[in-house]
């Protein structure tokens, strides 16, 4: 078990992407739904940011194996729809070990 991190940065992308990429998963695990949720749920109640580690930026999608969270992908560097776009790709092409 453990966190298994992989942190890649295209050329030009900001340096502050890798801190957002890192940010990303956790309340995608946590809430066990897209990081998009908690970025539309800031634009209706934006005291929601107050809550710690909950992030609103687009970019983290949970992984499941069957019912079960069991990690998340987060991605940053673009704009909101290439990371949220990345994210599922890279989700929809995870599969759980074992």
């Amino acid at each position: 078990a453990g966190i298994w991190r992989r942190r890649d940065r295209l050329a030009g992308a900001p340096l502050v992407s890798l801190r957002v990429a890192d940010v990303t998963p956790r309340p995608a695990v946590e809430m066990k739904a897209p990081t998009s949720l908690a970025e539309q749920a800031a634009t209706g109640m934006p005291s929601i940011v107050a809550i710690a580690d909950i992030y609103p930026f687009r970019g983290g999608i949970p992984l499941f194996e069957g019912d079960f969270c069991v990690g998340a992908v987060g991605i940053s560097g673009g704009s909101p729809d290439q990371d949220e776009a990345i994210a599922v790709a890279s989700a929809c092409v995870w599969t759980p070990a074992g």
